[in-house]
């Protein structure tokens, strides 16, 4: 027998109601989109109770939250897995409300996260906020910005992103290099300018975003956490993000005859969310695993995202699963009925 439960109770089904869940392998999903479980839809009565546990979706006014509702499915009073409720429409009846219906799918595992995530651009993560520096009048060994960036350059600071040097001619005119930087000594130091020659363009300074610090603020956005070996691995560990806005620390007085002059800001400041690429989180996820070879577990249930690279399939212990199922074709789960 076929049960949803919302917040502690059943919907009330219709007689007969059968729910289909269609399941892709996630091996083979390569592509620009990750798919989980998904149910076909089905529809359940306006009743007073289903209206409540659905947040009143049935009625003309409401307006359909489209992050759905949490859910428990249930087969044969055995819990088959969680996952959300989507309100696909909902068929008003205006004089009597309990004779319309609505029309609801389930989504469970990878689509139920990407569905919480689908229209959140990775620029809106609380990546620290503004991070303010005092001026230091390019001192090396200074409290403020300048120093502080020498710092993190040799590594004599643990922050949140690096610098280091990238040949770029796109980058600007006149500059080729973002993060140009000198040996003194045993030191690395910035140089002043981007061109050397002319002296016309300050340095371009641009931060390079670890990636281990960005899925933790990925973490504390979505209430999911990342799992895996990986994670502590030591190549892992050194992946930036790299970007091409530089900060903006000081802007440039243009003289006639003479020598260009570099104004520094009284107080440089920068967010870092400012240098991330301009797409959806979950755009960005799936062009991380495509990268990296990697697939994502979702464990719904302890909102927990394991992290494991595809090419320990390869190297596993073989079991032969042919008789269950073809991993090169569509699954369908067909679950009890409410008779």
């Amino acid at each position: 027998m076929l049960g949803i439960q919302v917040n502690g109770e059943f919907l009330e089904l219709n007689p007969g109601t059968q729910l289909e869940l269609y399941q892709d392998n996630p091996f083979l999903q390569l592509g620009d989109e990750l798919r989980g479980d998904v149910s076909l839809p089905f529809e359940v009565k306006c009743t007073p109770k289903n209206m409540r546990l659905l947040q009143h979706a049935g009625l003309l006014q409401k307006r359909i939250d489209t992050a759905g509702v949490e859910a428990v499915l249930f087969d044969n009073g055995v819990q088959h897995s969680t996952g959300r409720l989507k309100v696909e429409k909902p068929s008003v009846h205006l004089n009597m409300v309990d004779k319309g219906s609505i029309s609801l799918y389930y989504v469970s595992g990878v689509s139920s996260f990407y569905q919480d995530i689908k229209d959140v651009n990775l620029r809106q993560l609380n990546m620290g906020g503004s991070r303010v520096f005092g001026w230091d009048n390019f001192s090396n060994t200074g409290a403020g910005f300048w120093g502080h960036a020498t710092d993190v350059l040799n590594g004599r600071v643990v922050d949140d992103y690096v610098y280091f040097p990238v040949w770029n001619e796109d980058f600007a005119q006149d500059v080729q290099v973002m993060n140009k930087i000198k040996q003194v000594g045993s030191e690395l130091r910035f140089e002043m300018y981007s061109d050397n020659l002319a002296q016309s363009v300050g340095n371009a300074l641009v931060p390079f975003i670890k990636l281990p610090y960005l899925l933790k603020r990925i973490e504390a956005f979505c209430g999911w956490r990342f799992e895996g070996s990986i994670l502590s691995d030591a190549d892992f560990l050194k992946i930036v993000l790299v970007n091409f806005r530089a900060i903006e620390w000081h802007w440039m007085e243009r003289r006639s005859g003479g020598a260009d002059i570099i104004h520094p800001y009284f107080t440089p400041a920068f967010d870092l969310a400012d240098h991330l690429p301009d797409i959806s989180l979950s755009e960005w996820l799936i062009n991380l695993k495509n990268r990296f070879g990697w697939w994502f577990d979702f464990d719904r249930r302890n909102k927990v995202i394991r992290i494991r690279r595809l090419m320990e399939v390869a190297v596993t212990t073989i079991k032969d699963f042919t008789a269950k199922a073809s991993p090169l074709l569509v699954k369908t789960v067909k679950l009890g009925s409410t008779e």
